[in-house]
């Protein structure tokens, strides 16, 4: 996520799941929550999870048990905020 926008994206990912969350650790969240909460239709918010569990800030249910080549025949459905990105969602 070296671009901007990419990076504005997944703050405000990161940024809802905390607020869905409670700022929780280790509390996971539909995607479709998160997705209902940023106003996006539910497969956007399932693909901007699943870019920011590539890059560290979050895992989803597909993330820590499926290899990437599977990823796209098994969609993720629920997420959890790592510590990289609570820190995004802070501002840090």
């Amino acid at each position: 996520m070296k671009h901007r926008k990419s990076v504005e994206r997944a703050r405000r990912f990161c940024s809802a799941l905390a607020t869905e969350t409670r700022d929780r650790p280790n509390w996971w969240v539909a995607i479709q929550t998160v997705a209902d909460r940023l106003g996006m239709p539910g497969d956007d918010a399932i693909d901007l999870a699943d870019d920011c569990a590539r890059e560290g800030l979050v895992m989803h249910d597909q993330s820590q048990h499926t290899a990437e080549d599977r990823r796209a025949a098994l969609r993720p459905h629920s997420v959890t905020l790592k510590e990289a990105g609570r820190a995004l969602a802070k501002g840090k």
